[in-house]
């Protein structure tokens, strides 16, 4: 598996999201900018619904889809 420093970094761009909406895209990371939660994902990392993501956590993975529940947080974008 190759991976592109600059995605890891957040080069590639990223949306800023706040609880109850799906988001779809290709994302690499979530980051927390508040304290928030998942209600539903979809990705290669398990058993993240019903944590509580501390501000500043940054989840690394691949994922297709994210809703928080609570909370507000960018996903990076894979270029």
């Amino acid at each position: 598996m190759n991976v592109n420093v600059n995605n890891l970094s957040g080069l590639a761009g990223g949306i800023l999201i706040g609880p109850s909406t799906k988001t779809d895209g290709d994302f690499n990371a979530i980051q927390f900018l508040s304290n928030g939660a998942l209600s539903a994902y979809e990705g290669n990392v398990t058993q993240l619904v019903g944590t509580t993501f501390l501000a500043g956590t940054i989840l690394y993975g691949r994922y297709k889809s994210v809703t928080l529940s609570t909370g507000k947080a960018i996903l990076y974008t894979n270029g």
